[in-house]
């Protein structure tokens, strides 16, 4: 997936995979893997960079996404991260005002880090068009639903 949609939206990205060899139940991985895609699909279009946009600020051209597996215990903890760009808190502030879930003024009040948190409402999409891979506002929420 990650090859076929790097392909299709002209980025190189390499996925690594860490941690492979944690035992998980079968159950739980089925349960994992919407919320794994849509992590995957938010790092390819949201997070990794064109490799001109890579390039111009000093990065690699090729992105690159991480899954870590740790086994704590009687724990699994999955971790997905990109060297992206990052979520870009203005955009999100933006959102959150054209989705009315605060006024202009509240949402410029936020910290970086609150606004950020707003990733997870229903809906909220830093998105200016609908795409197969995002804009239809399914947003974070899914991934929260499932922790």
């Amino acid at each position: 997936m990650v090859r076929d949609l790097s392909r299709d939206m002209n980025k190189q990205i390499i996925l690594e995979i860490v941690g492979a060899s944690v035992e998980i139940d079968k159950a739980v991985l089925d349960a994992l893997k919407d919320p794994l895609i849509h992590l995957l699909r938010n790092s390819i279009d949201h997070g990794i960079e064109t490799p001109q946009s890579r390039v111009e600020s000093g990065k690699s051209p090729t992105g690159r996404i991480e899954i870590s597996v740790v086994q704590r215990g009687s724990e699994i903890v999955i971790y997905v991260k990109d060297d992206g760009q990052g979520i870009d808190a203005n955009r999100v502030r933006q959102s959150i005002v054209r989705n009315k879930l605060l006024d202009e003024s509240a949402a410029e009040a936020l910290s970086d880090e609150e606004a950020r948190t707003y990733i997870f409402y229903s809906g909220l999409s830093t998105s200016t068009s609908v795409t197969t891979l995002s804009g239809r506002g399914m947003g974070m929420d899914i991934v929260r639903d499932r922790r």
